[in-house]
Order: C-alpha cells, then sequence, then structure tokens
C-alpha cells in the first residue's frame, strides 16, 4: 500500500501528465500516468468516505441510550415521546408507534382514576380517541405509564400497567361523567400494576 505523501505525488504528477495529453504532449506514457492518478483519486476518496461514515456511526452508537425513567420522577412530554420513540402524532394521551401503544399520557383532569389501582383510562369522544381507545382495550402485555398533576406540568413515570379490562355500556360511563370537564366518554379501559417487564 502507497503512503498518502506518495499517492499525493503521484496525483501532482497525474494532473501535470493530464495538461500535457490535452496539449497533445507527452505520448502514451503521459496518457498512463494520468490513468494511474485517477485510480489513486478514486481509491482516496473512496478511502475518506469510509472512514467518514464510520466516524459518524461510532459518533451515534457511543452517545449513551436513553436512560430508564425512574418511578416518581418528572418529564416534559417530548422527553417521554422521544424516549418511548412515539409519533409526533394525535392523540397524545397514546404514545404510539407504527400503529401500536407504547405508553400512556393520563393528565388527571381527564383521567382523574389514572393514578389508582386498577388505573382506569376514561377515552373521548373527540377525533380519532375512540378509535385509539379500541387499541388500547386490545393491547396486551406491560405498558408505561405517564400522568401530569397539574395542567401544563411534567409527566410522573408511574411505572408499569397491563390492560384487565374494558366497558363502553352507559350505565358503568354514566357515574364518572364530571360536567363542565368530563362530558363525553367513549370507552373505560381498566389497567393493573404490573412489574417493569
Amino acid at each position: 500500500m502507497q503512503s498518502l505523501a506518495a499517492s499525493k505525488a503521484k496525483v501532482g504528477r497525474g494532473a501535470r501528465d493530464r495538461r500535457a495529453v490535452e496539449r497533445g504532449e507527452g505520448g502514451s506514457g503521459a496518457l498512463k500516468r494520468f490513468q494511474d492518478s485517477l485510480v489513486v483519486v478514486e481509491w482516496t476518496l473512496t478511502f475518506r468516505w469510509v472512514v467518514g461514515w464510520l466516524q459518524a456511526m461510532l459518533d451515534q452508537t457511543s452517545q449513551p441510550a436513553s436512560q430508564p425513567h425512574v418511578i416518581g420522577e418528572g418529564y416534559d412530554f417530548n422527553v417521554v415521546r422521544a424516549h418511548l420513540g412515539g409519533e409526533p402524532t394525535p392523540p397524545h394521551f397514546a404514545i404510539h408507534r407504527k400503529g401500536a401503544i407504547v405508553g400512556l399520557c393520563l393528565g388527571l383532569s381527564w383521567h382523574p382514576r389514572a393514578e389508582a389501582d386498577p388505573c382506569e383510562v376514561w377515552i373521548g369522544r373527540k377525533g380519532d380517541a375512540a378509535k385509539w381507545g379500541t387499541k388500547l382495550a386490545e393491547t396486551s402485555g406491560p405498558i408505561p405509564v405517564y400522568v401530569r398533576r397539574d395542567e401544563g406540568g411534567e409527566w410522573f413515570f408511574i411505572g408499569w400497567r397491563e390492560v384487565t379490562g374494558s366497558t363502553r355500556e352507559p350505565d358503568d360511563i354514566r357515574p364518572r361523567l364530571k360536567p363542565p370537564t368530563i362530558t363525553a366518554i367513549a370507552r373505560v379501559v381498566t389497567m393493573r400494576r404490573v412489574p417493569q417487564p
């Protein structure tokens, strides 16, 4: 393998040979040296690209992974969503990725029994909320749950919950309505506390 200095010298000679070939001077020797210099340039650029790519990959893998969230600690909503790998689209109570629910962010003003055991998630009727309520009711396995105790405040990680039931029965929903804040509930999903997976 040639040294970098030798490669640069060969490229420099190749540039002179290219000019000689363009002027019609130097014959076949100049043309051969020019072609050889092109190979060196191509190899050098490829090598630099590979080194740059490897450095970029190492920089990405050397960054610490998102640390596990601590029960009882508060986090900004965007930090929670990024930590769970959620998509930045509504509904925001259901942190989701590729159509699957990966976490819940429940404001206590809309989900007053979110910290109870069993936890209750009250699904509204606005927009796609009912559709996501159905997805939640069908979700199996542990789900990380965060609650916001004060409007505009942090989201506190309260641990992992698992769906245990769901109802859409008006007789079950009616006692949970709290006008003027909560006037329409499409579904109530119940969840139990489970250990961290």
